[in-house]
């Protein structure tokens, strides 16, 4: 695997009430998923980009644009697409970049 990768574990704080009763009025629903919740396992969190480190090291040295675009954060193995808008690509653009693009701009991926 190539890229950010590890388990993250998310325990409230004991402070905070829970919202299990917005999803069950039942005693013994709402005592399951305080068992659930005392019991939880790691999430694997990682990005998923369909370059190596490597390749992105070398488009970024040989365009001079900063690689800003994972195809996806997957949570256990499941995401989906998270890119920049064309919007939002354009107002971060360069404008010295310009006379390059030629009316054109960059796409998500640079």
């Amino acid at each position: 695997m190539d890229g950010l990768y590890g388990p993250i574990i998310i325990k409230p704080s004991a402070k905070e009430p829970t919202a299990f009763g917005m999803i069950s009025n039942n005693t013994a629903d709402i005592a399951a998923m305080l068992k659930a919740e005392a019991n939880t396992n790691p999430m694997l969190v990682s990005d998923w980009i369909s370059f190596t480190s490597d390749e992105v090291i070398k488009l970024v040295k040989e365009s001079g644009i900063d690689y800003i675009c994972v195809d996806s954060i997957l949570i256990n193995g499941k995401g989906q697409e998270n890119c920049l808008s064309q919007d939002e690509i354009n107002s971060l653009t360069n404008p010295a970049l310009a006379p390059i693009l030629n009316g054109t701009t960059l796409t998500p991926k640079g």
